[in-house]
């Protein structure tokens, strides 16, 4: 009997009195597989998704600049996207600026932004069903050539990253790309997590882009690819697209510029 991965105690137990004589198995065991791989009308859903975190970013641009507070931007992005119909975000928004940047998973707080600082942008939506996932880097006033050589990295990374993924390469080698080029300008111990996961139906779900992994890619597969460098204390950069695998590559289902932008 397969039972869904996060089915609750309340539920598993007496299921599992009343049929005392069966094998319970993960659902997931049945429909990993099924999960990894996407038809084109779940790619198209996901590629929508993905429109309106775009158009959400592009419309609050006027609003990134000193003094706005990561919570407040974190709210506006919010409130774009659900006017474009979605049914909530992926996930809590991440409005990371100055040193919170250098935090990978910092969730938005009451920190005002300032001149000469960055400000990193994770979020998504769920669009019928299907979730989009988006990180971009932005800069209020110009950044220092610190700022841009990290983020130059960052975007060969992730660029490096995206050719590798094509039917039949692994999962670790798209990892790897973005890692090696990272390590080889020595900053490979301040790339400190993976660099994808899947997303679908949920905003995390297999594959995983890790470098221990050795999922074989296949055509309609769908994940993140996000790459970053974070200094502690100081700042960070991350730029993530989700891609999706096809016949002959891949391609992106979000489209907002990666050249620098400065507000």
């Amino acid at each position: 009997m397969a039972l869904d991965d996060r089915l609750w105690a309340m539920f598993l137990i007496p299921i599992q009195r009343i049929f005392k004589s069966r094998e319970f198995v993960l659902a997931s065991l049945v429909s990993r597989d099924l999960r990894m791989r996407k038809s084109s009308e779940e790619i198209d859903l996901m590629r929508r998704a993905g429109q309106i975190a775009d158009h959400a970013l592009e419309s609050i641009l006027d609003e990134v600049k000193a003094g706005a507070t990561e919570g407040a931007l974190a709210a506006m992005l919010e409130y774009q996207m659900r006017s474009k119909g979605v049914e909530k975000p992926s996930f809590e928004s991440i409005v990371a600026s100055g040193p919170n940047s250098s935090m990978p998973h910092k969730r938005a707080s009451d920190k005002r932004l300032k001149k000469g600082e960055n400000v990193v942008f994770d979020f998504g939506c769920v669009y019928k069903g299907y979730c989009s996932d988006t990180t971009r880097t932005i800069f209020v006033g110009k950044p220092t050539d610190e700022m841009k050589k990290i983020y130059n990295i960052v975007l060969e990374a992730h660029e490096l990253a995206f050719r590798a993924v094509k039917p039949g390469a692994k999962a670790k080698d798209v990892d790897l790309a973005a890692r090696e080029y990272i390590t080889s300008q020595g900053y490979g111990p301040h790339f400190t997590h993976r660099t994808g996961h899947g997303i679908g139906l949920d905003v995390h779900e297999e594959p995983y882009i890790t470098r221990e992994n050795d999922q074989q890619l296949e055509e309609g597969m769908t994940f993140s690819v996000e790459p970053g460098i974070y200094l502690p204390g100081k700042f960070g950069v991350r730029i993530e697209d989700i891609v999706a695998v096809t016949s002959s590559g891949a391609t992106r289902l979000n489209k907002f510029t990666k050249e620098i932008v400065v507000v």
